[in-house]
């Protein structure tokens, strides 16, 4: 770390034809945490932050290259003041080149960060540390549509043959001529290895537009392929869908409601050779399933269950810099879920966040957010019968 500030500082200096340009963020976190689902036990507090440094060099036209280096660590975790844990970490490294041969196609290569549409499938999941991938893309633009192609390596066994290591790709194309719409169709493959028999495909599309003061999106994926669970080979048939809708009143407060439905497959019978169980590969969960993050990683938080998320969300905006929401979420699964006692239900649970925002100037922002979660009848036998609460303080400035 020592020696890329004064890398940094040396470039600043005497390259002063380069543009160059310093990005940074300082992110500071206070969080409550009484999230055991038993009132056996007190909450507790700590705070993390998270330091991020970034240089970014643009020696011409069609060349780009960034450098982004991240520490994240919670608050007194070192055994003491003089100790250091080194947990720099490279969260980006890559290098653009631009329109190559002068044809509209720039090609991105290193370790970057990668968004899909909305990303609920592929994003860069920024509530935590952030998710980086290790390989290279190609952007080819033309007048009405943008078309990316992927291909990361996300495992490396350095063995004879490549038997053992994993690789993640595909293909979006993102239509640009729809007056007031986004949308894009994509096709994500993912190979865990040769040897394990698992790989996937998953092919779907996204669209979200405003009508005046509505807005709506709908997206949908199907996902096929082959699995090998408990060394039983599986058929992968899987979907989801969703749509979410909102509409803006031009009232005071500019006041805003919306909801809408997630629904994401699961394996309603575990005894046949058909996985059903939809995987929503490297999404950013945390926009979409509640803040307690109780299903960031599906199918793994649902056991193969699924999800349907029912949602309701509500907002104001009492200043220009401020605004105050409220979302509220019933979790059921799709594929039912048998009890203890033998009865059968699909209750996950209800979640409550409220959240307000305060934006101080261009460079800090304020956010501060309590959610609660009263289990159901699935959640009370897996986690606990007490309600769970969860809040937050996090102050972030951006250079």
């Amino acid at each position: 770390m020592k020696l890329f500030l004064l890398s940094v500082l040396f470039f600043s200096n005497v390259i002063l034809a380069q543009n160059f340009k310093l990005t940074g963020q300082i992110r500071e976190r206070t969080i409550l945490n009484n999230a055991d689902f038993s009132d056996n036990t007190a909450a507790f507090t700590y705070s993390e932050l998270r330091s991020r440094l970034g240089v970014n060099f643009i020696p011409n036209s069609s060349l780009a290259a960034f450098i982004q280096f991240q520490d994240v660590r919670v608050f007194g975790s070192e055994a003491s003041t003089t100790d250091n844990s080194r947990n720099v970490d490279l969260l980006q490294a890559y290098g653009i080149v631009k329109n190559i041969f002068d044809l509209p196609v720039d090609w991105k290569f290193g370790r970057m960060q990668v968004k899909l549409a909305n990303e609920r499938l592929l994003g860069v999941s920024d509530w935590t540390t952030g998710r980086s991938f290790d390989g290279t893309t190609l952007g080819i633009k033309t007048s009405d549509v943008n078309f990316n192609v992927y291909a990361f390596q996300t495992n490396e066994k350095l063995l004879a043959g490549d038997s053992l290591d994993s690789f993640f790709g595909g293909i979006s194309a993102d239509f640009k001529s729809i007056p007031n719409y986004e949308a894009s169709v994509f096709i994500l493959s993912e190979v865990k290895s040769k040897t394990s028999g698992n790989n996937t495909t998953t092919i779907g599309f996204f669209a979200s537009g405003d009508h005046q003061r509505f807005h709506h999106g709908t997206e949908a994926a199907y996902q096929f392929g082959n699995i090998k669970i408990a060394n039983r080979n599986f058929t992968v048939s899987s979907c989801m869908f969703a749509y979410n809708f909102d509409y803006s009143f031009d009232f005071y407060w500019k006041p805003k409601a919306g909801g809408g439905i997630d629904f994401i497959g699961g394996d309603k019978n575990p005894n046949d050779k058909k996985y059903q169980s939809f995987s929503t590969l490297y999404g950013t969960g945390h926009r979409f399933y509640g803040f307690m993050d109780y299903f960031k990683n599906i199918p793994a938080h649902t056991k193969n269950l699924g999800l349907v998320d029912l949602h309701l969300k509500f907002g104001i905006k009492p200043a220009e810099d401020f605004s105050v929401n409220l979302n509220l979420h019933k979790f059921l699964s799709d594929a039912e879920y048998t009890k203890q006692n033998s009865s059968k239900t699909k209750d996950f649970g209800f979640e409550a966040d409220l959240f307000s925002n305060y934006r101080y100037d261009e460079n800090l922002n304020l956010l501060i957010g309590l959610s609660t979660f009263s289990p159901g009848e699935i959640f009370k036998e897996w986690k606990g019968k007490d309600n769970s609460l969860f809040g937050y303080f996090l102050a972030t400035i951006n250079l």
